[in-house]
């Protein structure tokens, strides 16, 4: 994990305040470039959230510092765990689509996020990885 990239309070701001489709592209360049996921963990396991039809949709975000923020209300006992990139295109977007659930792309404060499909996610990590390899 590289655990090495700060944000700035103000970055961070300006990136929640970025539409659902920003804040996609956003977390798809960043975590094909920096190697990790961040999401939240509780010592019950994983956070996932429900969304409309009542499916289940698990949040990433590409920063310790986005996650660790959106660690409030029912959440408000998580942390922010990592997650190497090789595991979570291996094991756990599969994973998560064979249970049929959702992928919540770095939800902002207020829970608003673009959701997905783990396999389409996926896609389109791989894609952007592709880039940066033959750049």
């Amino acid at each position: 994990m590289s655990g090495g990239y700060k944000l700035a309070a103000q970055e961070i701001d300006h990136l929640l305040q970025r539409d659902n489709a920003e804040r996609f592209e956003y977390f798809v360049h960043k975590v094909a470039d920096w190697g990790e996921v961040w999401s939240l963990k509780t010592s019950a396991g994983w956070v996932l959230f429900g969304t409309d039809g009542e499916v289940r949709a698990a949040p990433f975000w590409p920063f310790r510092e986005f996650a660790q923020q959106c660690a409030v209300d029912e959440w408000s006992d998580a942390s922010a765990a990592p997650i190497d990139l090789e595991s979570f295109i291996g094991r756990w977007l599969p994973g998560l689509a064979q249970d049929g659930h959702l992928v919540a792309v770095f939800p902002n404060k207020s829970g608003e996020a673009a959701t997905t499909g783990p396999l389409d996610l996926l896609e389109r990590i791989e894609r952007e990885r592709d880039q940066f390899l033959a750049d």
